[in-house]
């Protein structure tokens, strides 16, 4: 029950932070004078940080536990999420946002792991039910921000979520004790075969779910940070660029709960792929050329499209064998996709700012979308990355014995 609860309480807060400031930019601009380059970084903050420390992530897990690195991990970013709000300085808020992302980055490489470890029989349930209450807890900040800063301030609004963040990492934290408890009693610990480390990006499948991560992070965190003030400066109110953010959060409810199943059970899944990299191409050309006529149903071809999210997510279970190899892919796959979306966004903020327009930064997400498809099919093939790598590397020594 404490596994469960921690990745109930988790997923709920995993995304909490990154959704909390967009909807309320112009009431925290009132008080922390951003530059456009400042902005740009907040937007673009967290897949960078996401990558950093989902790289980082393999290497703190075999260190100290996985358990230990997600309670460590949320009680940092409960900390960055507080300091951020108690002094109004453009310096400190940037760097809190940095350290919070950190947080929320080295924990989100650990999802994938802890499931493979603690429900090795339920991968399709356990990765739609964590993908649901991420998408819940991404979907949360956006629908009751400003209700919340128009009665108790944007201070208020924005550093509540750091009691979630302090309350994810309590049950990793009594895990990680209990363990150690266990230990220290002499308890026999499960036996485990020994697992040498793979070099995963000798794999295909790797590359394949890397690219795939990469096009979906691009174009998911590019709207997420953007999308309020590209409705605003269409003509929308204020509020309803924030409800369009929920409904763009709220709306990949439906695609976790269907697309992990889909794909265990999906004989070709290429076709999942396909269709939904279709869908975000059809949502991303809409607000293109017409963002207020047509919004929802923008927002809803997108919302699909990002069923491509928990496809990776399962492809990472379904290519590994070991525990190990999928900590590993986890955490390179996601820095490397995290790292072109920070970067993504980041353009994606400053071509706007150069054009005054919002056509050519989303022209750029539509220009991406070729890279993930070729990813997903390269996924999509039923290899397993431990035996890709073995077979390579028999390969390069019946060359050299020849």
């Amino acid at each position: 029950m404490t596994v469960l609860a921690g990745m109930v309480v988790l997923g709920l807060n995993l995304r909490a932070a990154v959704t909390t400031v967009a909807p309320l930019l112009q009431r925290v601009r009132a008080e922390v004078a951003f530059s456009a380059t400042s902005e740009s970084l907040i937007a673009a903050a967290p897949p960078l940080m996401f990558a950093l420390f989902g790289a980082l992530a393999p290497f703190l897990g075999r260190l100290w536990g996985l358990e230990r690195v997600v309670a460590g991990a949320m009680g940092l970013a409960a900390a960055g999420m507080a300091a951020r709000v108690a002094i109004a300085s453009e310096p400190v808020f940037l760097g809190a946002t940095a350290l919070i992302m950190a947080g929320l980055g080295t924990a989100n490489v650990a999802i994938p792991p802890l499931i493979k470890r603690y429900f090795p029989d339920r991968i399709a349930l356990m990765t739609s039910a964590s993908t649901v209450f991420l998408v819940i807890g991404q979907a949360m900040p956006p629908v009751f921000a400003t209700a919340l800063a128009d009665r108790l301030g944007w201070r208020f609004a924005v550093g509540i979520w750091a009691a979630g963040a302090a309350l994810a990492a309590f049950p990793w934290l009594l895990q990680y004790h209990r363990q150690s408890r266990r230990r220290r009693s002499g308890a026999p610990r499960p036996r485990r075969a020994a697992d040498p480390g793979t070099p995963v990006m000798r794999s295909p499948a790797f590359w394949g779910i890397t690219g795939l991560l990469v096009c979906n992070s691009i174009a998911a965190y590019a709207l997420m940070g953007w999308l309020p003030q590209l409705m605003a400066d269409s003509g929308a109110q204020p509020r309803q660029g924030a409800l369009v953010l929920a409904g763009f959060t709220v709306g990949s409810l439906v695609p976790a709960l269907v697309v992990p199943p889909l794909t265990v059970r999906a004989r070709r899944p290429w076709i999942l792929v396909v269709a939904m990299f279709a869908c975000w191409v059809a949502g991303l050309v809409g607000f293109m050329l017409s963002p207020l006529d047509g919004t929802w149903l923008w927002l809803a071809l997108t919302r699909v499209g990002d069923g491509n999210y928990a496809c990776a997510m399962t492809l990472m279970n379904l290519r590994t064998r070991r525990s190990r190899t999928l900590l590993e892919v986890s955490g390179f796959a996601q820095a490397i996709g995290y790292t072109c979306a920070g970067v993504a966004t980041f353009a994606f903020g400053q071509l706007h700012a150069a054009t005054g327009g919002w056509f050519w930064p989303l022209a750029l997400l539509v220009a991406a979308m070729p890279l993930g498809l070729a990813g997903g099919l390269v996924a999509s093939r039923p290899a397993l990355v431990e035996d890709q790598v073995e077979g390579q590397a028999a390969s390069r020594r019946g060359r050299a014995a020849t």
